[in-house]
């Protein structure tokens, strides 16, 4: 948000909007830019005043679609706001899922986009545990190259372990493998870089 108006009025819009969305407030003060009367609505850019002597960027984040480990083919392959939004539903693919496994870097830190998005290993870790917490006895895997928590939510990779969260590391020319079972599930295949054999 530009100021303390479009504050209030995008955690309004929040607390309304179905689905996932995320919020980011600073703590520092700022100046007011937006009348009582702005009509703030998520999504759309917002044009503050016209003028040619100042350019302003600003990034946003689109996820992105792969075009492997069979997303858009099988229906139990998701994206993470997807996951999210399973969650919040109590959709029965994740709400009696027996087994769940995340697969990071997907898209990121190849030689196409090498950067790393900076959030998604959070947002695993987060939502392993969400699950845990809904289930108990459910099979967690983390399947990740490097993990990049940072600051105190490294301590949410230690929680997780301990509920039960098993993490196994897996190198970019041996990416882990998704197929389709006879059944119509799926499974899983990661080469485990200790124990040298695939999982």
């Amino acid at each position: 948000p530009g100021d303390g108006v479009e504050a209030c009025k995008s955690v309004s819009a929040v607390a309304e909007h179905d689905g996932p969305v995320y919020l980011r407030l600073t703590r520092d003060p700022c100046p007011v830019v937006f009348d009582d009367d702005y009509d703030f609505s998520i999504g759309p850019a917002v044009v503050v005043r016209e003028g040619g002597d100042v350019t302003i960027m600003t990034t946003g984040c689109a996820p992105f679609i792969p075009q492997e480990y069979l997303y858009g083919q099988h229906p139990n392959v998701l994206l993470a706001l997807e996951v999210d939004k399973a969650i919040a539903q109590k959709d029965p693919r994740v709400a009696n899922a027996q087994q769940v496994v995340f697969i990071q870097c997907v898209g990121s830190r190849e030689p196409e986009r090498p950067h790393c998005s900076r959030v998604c290993c959070t947002h695993s870790v987060d939502c392993a545990l969400v699950l845990k917490e809904m289930n108990p006895d459910l099979e967690v895997f983390i399947l990740y190259r490097d993990i990049c928590t940072y600051g105190d939510k490294e301590l949410l990779c230690h929680k997780a372990r301990e509920k039960g969260v098993v993490f196994i590391r897996y190198d970019l020319e041996d990416k882990p493998r998704v197929a389709e079972t006879s059944d119509g599930g799926l499974e899983v295949i990661v080469q485990d870089r200790i124990l040298g054999r695939p999982l």
